[in-house]
């Protein structure tokens, strides 16, 4: 394990108030003043489907009217917040903007290393709940970047993993407080003759309390308690 000296970013625990309310058959409204979540504004089609990051600071929101017909328009973020994918309580993809202050942030640099994050975790609330995990990778012009290799860990098990993808959504069951949450990438060569080089990708992580979000058929209303962060960033060989 090599520690990035020059990359060592510490982040104090900090407190997070997070109120919403989440109604069927409405666009979904903004987490808190300090997040930015996907909207409706077209009253033709008021019903949100889905949302996705599109680049580093818009997303594409797909809404819906009563007789199903569809309409998507792009949203972006305010300043200094960057967009993570997330999953609602009923699996739907569910973009949102998160200040970059709040966010784990690492990268490769330019080599063909497994990379992993420093750790968050939330530090009060209650054992036994479901968070929702987003991580997404972009390149250095803010566009997303496919990498060979995700993982996620809490408690350093693995607990999911996809590949060849720009981002790793996933719902964890029976988060209990204080667990620590975990994320490696492995960015893969981009010169065959040469095996050591990759292209850079910047990842961004986050988690979020699914009551705290929902789903596109609940009604909910949170405050997310203390979460803590360390963005000591390493490489793992």
């Amino acid at each position: 394990m090599r520690t990035l000296s020059a990359q060592f970013f510490k982040i104090c625990t900090f407190f997070l108030v997070v109120i919403i309310t989440t109604t069927a058959g409405v666009s979904i409204p903004s987490i808190s003043k300090r997040e930015t979540v996907a909207k409706c504004p077209d009253p033709n089609y008021p019903v949100f489907v889905s949302s996705y990051c599109k680049t580093l600071q818009t997303m594409t929101v797909e809404c819906k009217n009563n007789n199903n017909a569809r309409a998507s328009h792009d949203q972006q973020c305010n300043q200094g917040e960057n967009c993570i994918d997330f999953l609602l309580s009923d699996e739907v993809p569910f973009a949102m903007c998160i200040p970059v202050s709040k966010l784990l942030h690492w990268t490769n640099g330019n080599y063909n290393d497994k990379v992993c994050s420093g750790t968050i975790r939330f530090d009060s609330g209650t054992n036994g709940e479901s968070i929702s995990i987003g991580l997404n990778t972009y390149d250095t012009n803010g566009n997303p970047i496919q990498v060979f290799d995700v993982v996620g860990r809490v408690n350093n098990n693995q607990i999911g993993e996809v590949k060849n993808q720009h981002n790793y959504s996933q719902i964890y069951r029976q988060y209990n407080v204080h667990d620590v949450v975990t994320f490696c990438f492995i960015p893969g060569i981009s010169d065959p003759n040469n095996p050591e080089y990759a292209n850079k990708a910047i990842a961004y992580a986050y988690i979020v309390r699914l009551s705290a979000i929902g789903g596109k058929d609940v009604q909910v209303t949170d405050i997310e308690p203390v979460i803590s962060q360390n963005n000591t960033l390493y490489i793992e060989n």
